[in-house]
């Protein structure tokens, strides 16, 4: 939760600057990526 509220104010950096369509595009790309990793992992450790 707390690590949630700490990164309110990023996200609403990133919705100023860029708008909340390139906002949500980083949000996909960044979840992606953190997606990848724990698959590689996950390969990794079988």
């Amino acid at each position: 939760m707390q690590r949630i509220m700490s990164a309110e104010p990023i996200v609403t950096l990133s919705v100023a600057r860029h708008g909340f369509t390139h906002a949500a595009q980083d949000a996909y790309a960044a979840g992606s990526l953190q997606w990848a990793q724990h698959a590689q992992l996950a390969i990794e450790l079988t």
